[in-house]
């Protein structure tokens, strides 16, 4: 039996032209597998090889003809390989294929163009072109089982089986000499040709099967992925007929929050079902829908089925299955959030209504927010000191060690407590009492310091008038001791000598001749009024004391002052028949005040009246 050679390869030539065209095709759809265009393009490379091969016919350029058939043909074969490498995402390429590829172009031109040997050609490409089929086989009995199992061995075979066709072809030509060109149209020649349409054949059904299972298993594991990722998410999710209302699917996290089981919701309208708390709402957001196709973040509010409230942002979009309209929802629960943000606000309210200062900086110890109190304290505002170190404030008063002490205090997690001396912004000193902690996060780190702050100014004050208004106290209270013990030591003399003045009238007037009665009398009277001056001397001092009299500082003659210091003890002495004496010069002049003087000088000479035994004489000497 005898075909046409020409024939044959251009029958080759138009179905790897269809093959590429559906290659083609089918990698501009599926963007999901690589290396389909690799394919395609091969298979229009080895398409272009055989109608060069076909156009050896024109003998002129037959030589030119064959040259580009077999460069054609090869760079058909690696874009298969790529591509075939591609599709599996193989991990390592074999360098094989292409060190084999480099060799055959050189001894292809060699036998062509320089020794021009039919037979050697067809050894070279029956042999090379075996190796390529069988390398490219082995990729595809490599390739993972669950990526198409049965086309893979398809595939797989259909190369393999070529492999061995071409491999037969080069021993039976090496061995016998028979002549097996393309261009004789002997059976076997034309076997083998059959085979390559019927290899080609199998090969581009066995792509297209293998991309058809490829997507079967792509779209079956898409949609266990979305199956896993529907019931995982802890949100409810719904899917529901867009034209009917009904509910056609739930997840999990639906059946957590709402409390449903999937059969009491599946199939029944969601309005129907009563987890909408307002029917308002729902017609708003169903408006949305209609109106954009999609809505989100749509706060509305909920309820379970013991008809607690959930609030959430629901989130919803429309998409096609089959012809019809669904709407997939998701409710992001926000209760908890709304709780949080309320107690927030109700704590931001308490700390800005605080009447005490309150700073918070972050860990570096800058300020990033304070109350308004701080503001009315300081005259500081928070554009004022944001980003700000509190030292800002500091007076400059108060030690290193002070605040070394405090920052080792808080960065050690403990709570201190003391008083800072600060300054105002227009720089006036003011005194307040502050708490200073750490603000930790969920794991135990300090990110943030706060300090709670009392402005204690007028508090101080009053308590340094307090302290000064009890010292004073104490004062008088020491003053009205020495005033007694004075009273007590300067009065009991004088009044002693006028006692005994008084005892010895009453004892003897009846023997006492009338001018010694006048002259005990005199005494009397006498003492009596030094009495009165020295209590009025003692009373002035108790004032002098308190700052109630001013010192008066004046000249005066030292022998008139000793003269009545003298005469107002002069009872005493007589009654212990001790003698007073003084002398001093005429003339000597003193500066003081005088009552004070006299003071001194009268408790002088009462203590040495008092020391002196009876019969002794006091002298008192000014020179």
């Amino acid at each position: 039996m005898r075909l046409d050679p020409l024939t044959l390869s251009f029958a080759l030539a138009l179905i790897y032209l269809v093959a590429a065209f559906i290659l083609l095709l089918m990698s501009r759809h599926i963007k999901v597998f690589s290396g389909i265009i690799h394919w395609g393009i091969g298979a229009l490379l080895v398409s272009m090889g055989f109608f060069f091969f076909f156009l050896r016919q024109m003998n002129q350029f037959e030589m030119f003809f064959i040259i580009l058939t077999n460069i054609f043909q090869l760079i058909g074969f690696i874009f298969l390989y790529e591509g075939t490498y591609r599709f599996f995402v193989n991990k390592k390429r074999s360098p094989v294929f292409f060190i084999l590829a480099v060799v055959f172009i050189p001894l292809i031109f060699y036998f062509t163009i320089v020794r021009d040997s039919l037979e050697m050609r067809v050894l070279i490409f029956s042999i090379f072109y075996s190796a390529f089929y069988a390398l490219i086989a082995m990729l595809f009995f490599k390739a993972k089982m669950y990526q198409g199992r049965n086309a893979v061995i398809f595939i797989g075979s259909s190369m393999a089986f070529m492999s061995g066709i071409l491999l037969l072809r080069f021993f039976i030509v090496l061995f016998t000499g028979m002549n097996l060109t393309f261009e004789s149209g002997n059976l076997i020649n034309s076997a083998i040709f059959i085979f390559g349409i019927v290899v080609t054949l199998f090969f581009a059904y066995g792509l297209a099967l293998l991309v058809s299972q490829r997507l079967n298993e792509k779209l079956t594991g898409s949609m266990n992925r979305f199956k896993i990722i529907f019931d995982t998410i802890p949100d409810p999710i719904t899917i529901t007929d867009k034209e009917t209302g009904k509910i056609i699917d739930v997840n999990k996290g639906f059946v957590s929050v709402f409390g449903y089981q999937p059969d009491e919701v599946i199939g029944e309208i969601s309005l129907e079902i009563e987890y909408w708390k307002d029917e308002h709402q729902h017609r708003k957001f169903i408006r949305e829908i209609e109106k954009r196709g999609y809505c989100n973040n749509f706060e509305t509010t909920f309820q379970n089925k013991q008809k607690e409230e959930i609030i959430a942002l629901f989130s919803g979009v429309v998409f096609k299955n089959e012809g019809r309209d669904f709407l997939l929802s998701v409710a992001h629960v926000i209760t908890d959030t709304r709780m949080a943000e309320a107690e927030a606000l109700v704590l931001k309210s308490a700390v800005e209504q605080s009447p005490a200062s309150i700073v918070i900086t972050d860990q570096k110890g800058l300020i990033k927010y304070v109350n308004p109190c701080f503001t009315q304290v300081t005259g500081y505002s928070l554009s004022e000191v944001f980003g700000k170190n509190p030292r800002i404030l500091k007076s400059g008063s108060m030690s290193k060690l002070f605040y070394a002490e405090m920052w080792k205090t808080i960065l050690a997690g403990n709570e201190w407590h003391g008083e800072f001396e600060n300054r105002k912004k227009n720089g006036e000193i003011y005194w307040e009492s502050a708490s200073v902690t750490g603000i930790k996060n969920d794991i135990g780190e300090i990110t943030h310091f706060i300090a709670v702050k009392e402005d204690i100014t007028q508090r101080k004050i009053f308590n340094e008038e307090l302290r000064i208004k009890n010292q004073q106290l104490n004062d008088l209270n020491a003053q009205k001791d020495r005033m007694f013990s004075i009273i007590s030591h300067d009065l009991r003399g004088p009044f002693n000598g006028l006692l005994g003045l008084t005892n010895l009238i009453s004892e003897d007037a009846q023997s006492m001749s009338k001018e010694e009665i006048v002259e005990i009398i005199g005494a009397i009277r006498k003492s009596a009024f030094n009495v009165f001056d020295l209590l009025n001397n003692l009373l002035d001092w108790s004032r002098n004391q308190q700052g109630l009299i001013p010192f008066r500082p004046e000249k005066m003659k030292v022998s008139e002052m000793l003269a009545d210091c003298f005469e107002s003890v002069e009872g005493v002495a007589k009654n212990k028949d001790i003698k007073l004496k003084f002398s001093t010069e005429d003339g000597i002049l003193c500066r003081g005040d005088e009552n004070m003087l006299k003071t001194v000088i009268r408790n002088l000479i009462t203590n040495a009246l008092k020391f002196t035994p009876r019969g002794g004489v006091v002298l008192l000497n000014v020179t």
